[in-house]
């Protein structure tokens, strides 16, 4: 089973994004693999250590920047990289189909990439991708197991656990419970340098020329209300009858 990983890099969680004329000001901050993409692609290198896979190739998508993120893939353990440039602003659904193209044209059985973006916070390729290849789509992983050919996920919804037994093609996403990524030491950098990238510029792929999402403003949170603390159930029930009509 030939694995594509599909990695992009987001503004280091530890750091925080002010507002500057109503537009994030990320100009020169530190950048890093999406912690998502990188429990991914810690799954996705533990199951060709396991013998479920064959080859792990870890793809970016974007401006010149974004190849840091691939290079720590490939020092977690990806084989090889490929490199989309662009320097344009590409969507989701340009995502996915360049992702579609390059499944096909290579034959990978298998994506696997993180169940968001942290600074976007939003999930949407994935699903396009699955529904773009028309195979089974796994999200929220938080479990993964094998047996065979045969995997089993456990994923988290609004409705409880959900168990799902399904086969290659697949594309997967991982929450953060799926796996701690190894810790990635200097040499482990470096050898990742030497592994090969193939580079392909994005004009290649058949793009929309629309824009199909549009940012409109952006805006702090508002402040929370007054919180109040309760020292037991009882209390709890007591101060939710004061509330609301509905105790």
């Amino acid at each position: 089973m030939k694995i594509l990983l599909y990695v992009t890099d987001v503004v280091d969680t530890n750091l925080t994004v002010a507002l500057e004329d109503g537009h994030p000001a990320i100009e020169g901050l530190k950048r890093a693999l999406n912690p998502f993409d990188e429990i991914a692609a810690e799954t996705a290198v533990a199951l060709k250590e396991k013998g479920a896979a064959s080859e792990v190739v870890a793809i970016a998508i974007g401006p010149a920047a974004t190849k840091d993120a691939l290079f720590r893939a490939l020092a977690i353990g990806a084989d090889r990289g490929i490199y989309v440039a662009t320097d344009a602003p590409c969507s989701a659904l340009d995502r996915s189909r360049i992702l579609s193209r390059i499944v096909t044209d290579n034959g990978f059985d298998a994506v696997m990439t993180g169940k968001l973006d942290t600074d976007s916070d939003t999930g949407f390729m994935p699903v396009m991708l699955a529904f773009e290849l028309g195979w089974v789509q796994v999200t929220n992983a938080r479990e993964l197991s094998f047996e065979g050919d045969s995997f089993v996920a456990l994923s988290n919804a609004e409705s409880g656990t959900v168990r799902s037994t399904f086969k290659a093609p697949f594309v997967l996403t991982a929450d953060l419970r799926l796996s701690t990524p190894r810790y990635v030491t200097l040499p482990m950098m470096m050898r990742a340098r030497k592994k090969t990238i193939d580079t392909i510029e994005a004009q290649t792929f058949e793009l929309s020329k629309e824009v199909s999402v549009q940012t409109v403003a952006w805006n702090y949170p508002k402040n929370a209300k007054e919180t109040t603390v309760v020292g037991d159930a009882q209390a709890l029930l007591t101060a939710l009858k004061g509330k609301s009509e509905r105790f």
